[in-house]
């Protein structure tokens, strides 16, 4: 980016704060895009501009407009005066309104010549603006002394906002010779003096304690520190300490511009059109990257699909033969569970039919049936039909040895006896029984 700028417009003429010390530019297009480089970018400080300021509280902006029209009218400014509002701690109410104005077709002039010779302005700012962004400190007061070339400015800042002013001729015009040197030093001590003693009395509350001398030759300090004020010189010259001080005030948010409102608007759409063209493009950027990596992105899932397909087929191929063979193992082992319970179920049966058919001493069995249970295959149920002789006291003992028999079978369930029948013949006397149970 080109850098910026500095043109001191001044009663005359203009001069580029470049510190070569050139020779005043003329208000014309072509001496302007002799002395610029092509699309310069240049801020103007503004010699001539007339500054107001007021210590006021805060103010919203439709009541900052009012009284800054009132306080123009009443302060002699044309009537379309630049307001700002800063905060001041040492302002009555905290804040500072100032109101700057410089001869609307003067300016335009310069506008016009500037934008012949292709340069972009970025602000026009009133020079006690750059003094203040460059030289205060802080501090309820300062004084300056401003040096350039065949005039001097003192300056009196009551906290930020410059108070008082006053412009004198200086013995010589080109860069202090010698022999102008004692004259020099006597008009300035002289001026300083009148000035401090009208300050001491008007500002009694923050009379100035520090002087800041620009611009001076060094040979002339000597007088000045019999001022009873300390010192303190700015390297550099003019140029470079208002240069500093429109950067600065350049900077601030919202900060001071004698520009035109129609000219500042359409730099902020020039802006904002930049910024749009910047968004854009990257956007544009963005999206052909954006675009090439979804390319590659989309190959990349292409094989690895192919890739997962062929895994999921093996997969497949060997779940069948998997399958297949835990069937054939399956099938097998069906069978031989199948033979196993078939022989565990021939050995159970086997042992029940021993238990129920081997009768004790005095029963007869008539009919026995073994089977499964229809509602479940795993138990067997059976039925014992027979006679037991009771003897002549109509005694059942052997049919109760024959049940405690039955029922040492492990497992076994004897549901209660049914169907028994005693005879009554005393000599031969016989009971009829039903037995019936279940056993795994």
């Amino acid at each position: 980016m080109n850098p910026v700028h500095t043109l001191l417009i001044q009663e005359g003429g203009a001069r580029l704060l470049d510190g070569s010390g050139g020779a005043p530019v003329p208000c014309e297009a072509a001496a302007l895009r002799e002395a610029l480089p092509a699309g310069a970018r240049v801020q103007l400080i503004l010699a001539g501009s007339a500054v107001h300021c007021a210590e006021v509280p805060f103010l919203p902006p439709r009541e900052r407009r009012d009284v800054a029209a009132r306080l123009a009218r009443e302060a002699g400014l044309p009537g379309d005066a630049v307001p700002f509002l800063e905060r001041d701690d040492h302002a009555d109410g905290g804040h500072l309104l100032w109101l700057a104005a410089f001869p609307h077709r003067e300016l335009e002039a310069w506008l016009e010549a500037l934008a012949g010779a292709g340069a972009t302005v970025l602000c026009a700012l009133p020079w006690q603006r750059a003094v203040a962004a460059e030289g205060l400190d802080g501090g309820p007061s300062a004084l300056f002394l401003l040096a350039d070339r065949d005039e001097a400015r003192l300056v009196y800042f009551r906290g930020r906002g410059p108070r008082f002013a006053r412009t004198f001729r200086l013995p010589s015009a080109t860069a202090f010779p010698g022999e102008a040197l004692p004259a020099l030093s006597r008009l300035a001590a002289e001026e300083l003096t009148l000035l401090l003693h009208y300050l001491r009395q008007k500002h009694r509350d923050a009379p100035p304690a520090r002087l800041t001398v620009v611009g001076l030759p060094e040979e002339a300090l000597p007088t000045l520190e019999a001022l009873d004020l300390e010192l303190s010189v700015v390297p550099g010259g003019l140029d470079g300490f208002l240069a500093r001080g429109a950067d600065r005030a350049r900077l601030e948010r919202g900060g001071l511009d004698l520009l035109p409102p129609g000219l500042r608007e359409a730099r902020r759409i020039a802006a904002l059109r930049t910024v749009v063209r910047v968004a854009v493009a990257g956007a544009l950027v963005l999206g052909a990257g954006t675009q090439v990596f979804l390319a590659r992105h989309e190959r990349t899932l292409a094989r690895e699909v192919v890739a997962a397909e062929a895994a999921a087929r093996r997969r497949e191929a060997l779940a069948r033969d998997g399958d297949a063979a835990a069937r054939q193992r399956f099938g097998l082992l069906r069978l031989r569970r199948a033979e196993e319970r078939q022989r565990r179920e021939a050995a159970e049966l086997e042992r029940l039919g021993l238990r129920i058919l081997r009768a004790s001493e005095g029963v007869d069995l008539g009919r026995v049936e073994i089977g499964q249970d229809p509602a479940n295959d795993l138990v067997h149920r059976f039925t014992v039909e027979g006679t037991a002789r009771t003897g002549r006291l109509f005694s059942l003992g052997f049919l109760a040895a024959y049940v405690r028999h039955v029922e040492e079978e492990p497992g076994l369930k004897l549901e209660p006896l049914k169907d028994i029948t005693v005879g009554d013949d005393p000599g031969a006397a016989q009971a009829k029984f039903r037995l019936t149970g279940t056993a795994p």
